[in-house]
């Protein structure tokens, strides 16, 4: 899919722009806001100083309680829990309430954070992993810790990482997808449900652009075609009612035209070429942004409107944020995490989060969400 970042930073004039940091909401309680304290914030607030240069932050994953992000200088840095080594800083288990970095490389392309582990790529393609490991989510080919980045084989040809909860999924230049880890509820993809601690290609896994993971189950579009498997249960892939699950991909509908897909616990977003934004699953405290709090088993639109570039969910919490073209960020779902600085309301539909029109990304992070912003 297009960047967001990248699209926004164009249609505000490359020139005299430059980035003002990254700004954080949600839940506290394991220094995942990145603001040097354990509490919850109701509305943005950034990051370290305004002086940093941030450009990328994470893919979609299912990062429970850590966030990341990339400096200019391709230098990659973490927060929050850490008793997983899911920071990446060596032997230290301690939760981070400041961003610290993972190592000394500074070629960093991406990253994703998973429930207790993390993924990132180089520049020059290389996979590496690091975290809990107990059911080969790491994909090393063994089951032990890991406390700083490790590579995945030796292949130099990976684009796109995303960490699950106990397993991760990529795709390569090629758009052939892998998958590693838990096996439950054939959440790889490859038509069993036996666990593997080293990739395996995904069933029919060919023609990928874009892979994302929620807690048990991915969505991956090739061609415009949303494709699932894993978990039914809250009716999260829609295709309508049932709580079975796919250990192969399935279509999701006809449709051609979608253009990002963001998989959390119990609901699932999506964004459009056309710019319309849909929702389907659960949409417990109005999470679903739909209106309302009811469950639904296919994509459902939310609003009429037609400048949406991404959405983003609050892992294992209900609500959801999102970016439009104008560069304004929205918010909505539970009271506290919806970003709208008002804790006395859950809020059902899409709600603008302050009056800033310069937002450029937007991001899953531990139970909230991080945003990248500009300033001339």
């Amino acid at each position: 899919m297009p960047n967001p970042r990248r699209m926004m930073m164009a249609a505000a004039g490359a020139g005299g722009v430059s980035e003002a940091g990254i700004w954080s909401w949600g839940t506290g309680s394991r220094g995942q806001r990145g603001v040097g304290s354990s509490t919850t914030l109701c509305s943005p607030a950034q990051v370290e100083s305004a002086d940093i240069t941030w450009t990328t932050l994470p893919h979609h994953g299912f990062g429970k309680a850590a966030g990341a992000a990339i400096r200019s200088d391709g230098t990659l840095w973490m927060w929050g829990q850490g008793n997983y080594h899911q920071l990446g800083n060596g032997s230290s288990t301690s939760d981070m309430s400041t961003p610290i970095q993972v190592g000394s490389r500074t070629d960093w392309e991406s990253v994703s954070c998973g429930d207790r582990h993390t993924g990132a790529i180089t520049t020059a393609g290389k996979l590496y992993m690091w975290g809990a490991n107990s059911s080969g989510a790491l994909g090393l080919n063994h089951t032990s810790t890991v406390s700083t980045p490790v590579q995945v084989g030796t292949a130099t040809d990976w684009k796109q990482v995303s960490c699950g909860s106990f397993f991760t999924v990529a795709i390569k230049d090629s758009g052939t997808a892998w998958a590693w880890g838990t096996n439950g509820q054939g959440r790889l993809g490859d038509g069993t449900t036996t666990t593997r601690s080293s990739p395996v290609q995904v069933s029919n896994g060919t023609g990928f652009s874009t892979i994302a993971a929620g807690r048990g189950f991915v969505f991956g579009i090739k061609s415009g075609a949303a494709w699932c498997w894993g978990t039914n249960l809250y009716s999260c892939l829609g295709l309508g009612a049932g709580s079975g699950y796919y250990s192969t991909p399935v279509q999701m509908g006809t449709e051609t035209d979608w253009a990002d897909i963001a998989p959390d616990r119990v609901q699932t977003f999506g964004v459009k070429t056309g710019g319309t934004a849909w929702s389907w699953g659960y949409s417990t405290k109005g999470s679903g942004g739909r209106g309302n709090t009811t469950k639904v088993s296919t994509p459902v639109q939310i609003g009429a409107l037609t400048d949406w570039v991404k959405i983003t969910h609050t892992t294992f919490k209900y609500a959801a944020a999102a970016i439009k073209s104008d560069g304004t960020i929205w918010g909505w779902g539970t009271k506290t995490l919806n970003g709208l600085d008002d804790n006395s309301v859950d809020t059902c539909s899409p709600q603008q989060i302050g009056t800033d029109t310069t937002w450029t990304d937007i991001a899953e992070c531990g139970e909230g969400h991080i945003a990248l912003k500009t300033e001339a």
